[in-house]
């Protein structure tokens, strides 16, 4: 295992996936605000977060 940083206790939601279609795992995240976070693979691990939106806090799940 690789760590991938700290303050992942403040999401509600944590998905790895390749969404990129590279070959790599990203990550999503939805952050107790309600933030949808996008974290790309840099090829030595994750790079700048994304934000992509708002409003999600509501959904219990999100795959």
């Amino acid at each position: 295992p690789v760590k991938l940083g700290h303050g992942w206790s403040t999401f509600k939601h944590v998905m790895a996936s390749d969404f990129s279609g590279d070959g790599a795992a990203d990550v999503l995240g939805v952050d107790d605000s309600g933030y949808l976070w996008y974290y790309p693979h840099s090829g030595t691990g994750l790079g700048a977060p994304v934000k992509l939106g708002h409003g999600w806090s509501t959904f219990k799940h999100v795959m």
